[in-house]
């Protein structure tokens, strides 16, 4: 569940992944602090802008899927 040491594991095969590593670090704080009431303030232009940023890493990795792994 760490984004971040997900995303090193990737730039050890492919270095290109570094690309989003902070990306995956900001997301990485609402693995757990959202679990937990009031540990962390979210309000609608903090939503979209994570939002956001899992797209960006979203649509980087399919990316990175070989054109055959694509159905």
């Amino acid at each position: 569940h760490n984004l971040i040491e997900l995303c090193q594991i990737c730039m050890e095969l492919d270095s290109t992944f570094s690309e989003i590593l902070n990306g995956c670090a900001d997301l990485n704080l609402y693995g757990a602090r959202v679990r937990y009431p009031n540990q962390l303030a979210v309000d609608d232009a903090i939503t979209k802008a994570a939002i956001n940023k899992a797209q960006v890493i979203y649509d980087f990795c399919v990316e990175k899927i070989p054109e055959s792994s694509n159905g």
